[in-house]
């Protein structure tokens, strides 16, 4: 067994072509004292086993009833002890103990709900006023919960509320995301990035020309704040850095991503007027390039990463301490995690110092199956999951809390 060092890693990442500058990262913001460039060979992450890498993984199975069903976890939050899962394609929200107990759900059927809303694409969470809300995708309609998924009210859209792709409250401020939607066609910079607290403005960030870019140039992301234990980090599509939000709402730039150059934008993607209203069809053809890089969250001393080109994607754990990056789409389940599988090849979120994933029932029942020969396996695993597999494969998710370890330890192979 053996450390990785410092020496080994810049070894292993050394090749022609690295890039690290992105002319849109230095673009009014401040830069973190200790900030990171993280060199990433997209095609070269290490495949490990899961007790090379993982502290421990704890299986969470979702109480499946004819209220609590649901299809996928296309969000994920933490109130207290709750687990609120959106399903897209149910247009619920859900509420589960932290042991996988159903409590209740935000249906359209709630007969607490007096006009039933019609889609909800994601959901935000108010801890000063401890309020849900979402935004109606298909009516001129915002609706409010309290933590306990009780209805208060429901309101008009602002005319703000159909530009924002997404805002996160941070504390007693309120920070919104416009992509490239200008709020004014008269100006040559307008910000991608607005923070409110209450109806003042505050600041403004990462600006762009609209007469350059236009609000459908880039393909959208499925979330764009990602809220881990210790911070609020910040991507979006077409920037190689990773942002943080302190305290006060100020954005600073936390990461810098560096790829070869055969996974790189070109420099001046979103600021030459060349590529206007081609941008789309530029990554439509360019297979191997990254436009997005997303569901970064941190875990103790692991980072979460996953990049995104139009016909490509990539996840990985890098370890800060052993400076390594970690498959997470082709890893090796071992006995320290029942030879079952611990993810769906994307992080969801962070619960403490864990990684929150999901896998199905069926692909937990197939990996006992497998295993199930060998003898004292059925009887070496947890009574959850004796019950997860006695009850079949019409079953919720799986939620997956992922622990990774402060050092990475491997064998290297002669």
């Amino acid at each position: 067994m053996k450390y990785l060092s410092v020496t080994a890693i810049i070894l292993f990442f050394i090749f022609l072509g690295w890039g690290c500058s992105n002319s849109v990262n230095r673009n009014a913001t401040n830069q973190r004292s200790d900030l990171r460039f993280l060199k990433i060979q997209p095609d070269q992450l290490l495949s490990l086993r899961t007790s090379n890498f993982l502290d421990s993984v704890k299986f969470i199975p979702l109480e499946t009833t004819p209220e609590s069903e649901f299809a996928e976890i296309s969000q994920i939050e933490i109130i207290d002890s709750l687990y609120l899962i959106l399903d897209r394609m149910s247009n619920q929200i859900l509420f589960f103990n932290k042991d996988g107990k159903f409590v209740r759900r935000i249906s359209p059927k709630n007969m607490d709900i007096p006009v039933p809303y019609n889609s909800i694409a994601k959901f935000s969470l108010d801890p000063n006023r401890k309020i849900l809300s979402f935004l109606d995708q298909q009516k001129p309609n915002v609706y409010e919960f309290d933590f306990s998924g009780n209805f208060l009210k429901m309101r008009d859209k602002k005319p703000i509320d159909y530009n924002i792709r997404e805002f996160y409250h941070l504390g007693k401020y309120t920070i919104n995301y416009f992509s490239y939607e200008s709020r004014n066609s008269n100006t040559d910079s307008s910000p991608t990035i607005v923070v409110n607290e209450g109806e003042k403005e505050l600041g403004s960030y990462l600006f762009f020309d609209p007469s350059i870019i236009y609000y459908n140039d880039m393909y959208d992301a499925r979330k764009y704040f990602f809220r881990s234990k210790e911070n609020l980090l910040f991507s979006r599509p077409g920037d190689y850095t990773v942002y943080e939000f302190d305290k006060k709402g100020k954005i600073n730039r936390y990461i810098d991503i560096c790829l070869p150059e055969k996974f790189k934008l070109p420099e001046d993607f979103l600021t030459n007027k060349k590529y206007s209203n081609k941008r789309r069809k530029y990554l439509d053809s360019s297979r191997s390039k990254v436009y997005l890089i997303t569901d970064f969250y941190k875990a103790g001393d692991m980072l979460s990463c996953r990049l995104i080109g139009s016909r490509y994607k990539s996840t990985f754990l890098y370890s800060l301490r052993s400076e390594v990056a970690i498959d997470f789409r082709n890893y090796l389940s071992d006995s320290s995690t029942f030879f079952l599988p611990i993810a769906n090849n994307t992080v969801l979120g962070v619960d403490g110092d864990s990684y929150i994933s999901s896998v199905s029932a069926s692909q937990i029942i197939q990996a006992i199956t497998r295993n199930i020969k060998n003898q004292g396996y059925l009887s070496s695993l947890p009574d959850h999951l004796k019950t997860l597999y006695k009850n079949g494969n019409n079953q919720n998710p799986i939620l997956t809390l992922i622990k990774p370890k402060s050092i990475i330890v491997y064998d290297v192979k002669k």
